[in-house]
C-alpha cells in the first residue's frame, strides 16, 4: 500500500511539473524554434541560422556555413515584455566531415547580455531588429 501511494505522489508530482513547464511555455513569446538567412558578404560567408528557446530557459544555436557548422548553447532568462539576458554556457566549431572543437573565435562565456524582441504574430520574432520566422 505504501508502495502505491509513493508511486502515485510521484506520478502528481510529475503531471504537476509538466503542466507548469506547459502554462510556461505559454507565457514566454520565445519558446520555439526560429530560423534566418543570412547571404553573406566578402567578409562574412552566406549562412542559415536555427534558435532555439526552450521552456526551461536555455537555448541552442545553430548556424550552418558552407565549410561546416557552429553549435552555441547557454540560458536565458525573460527580464520584460520585451527584453530578455542571456548568457553564453559552450561554442563549438564543426567542420564538414570532420569533428568539432571549441569554437576559436571569440566568445564571451559567462557574460550575461541583454536582448530586445518582439514578436508579429505567431510566426515572426524580431530581436535586436533581426527578424526570425518560426520554423515550429
Amino acid at each position: 500500500m505504501k508502495k502505491n501511494r509513493f508511486v502515485l505522489k510521484m506520478l502528481a508530482v510529475a503531471i504537476f511539473s509538466w503542466l507548469c513547464l506547459v502554462a510556461q511555455a505559454d507565457s514566454n513569446p520565445l519558446v520555439g524554434s526560429w530560423r534566418r538567412s543570412d547571404p553573406g558578404t566578402q567578409q562574412a560567408p552566406a549562412s542559415t541560422i536555427v534558435l532555439t528557446f526552450t521552456a526551461d530557459g536555455r537555448y541552442k544555436q545553430e548556424m550552418a556555413i558552407p565549410s561546416g557548422f557552429t553549435v552555441t548553447e547557454g540560458i536565458y532568462q525573460i527580464t520584460s515584455d520585451s527584453s530578455f539576458t542571456g548568457e553564453i554556457k559552450s561554442s563549438m566549431l564543426c567542420a564538414a566531415g570532420s569533428s568539432c572543437v571549441p569554437n576559436p573565435m571569440p566568445v564571451q562565456y559567462g557574460v550575461k547580455q541583454t536582448g530586445y524582441f518582439q514578436t508579429q504574430g505567431q510566426s515572426q520574432l524580431i530581436i535586436d531588429n533581426v527578424t526570425w520566422t518560426r520554423i515550429n
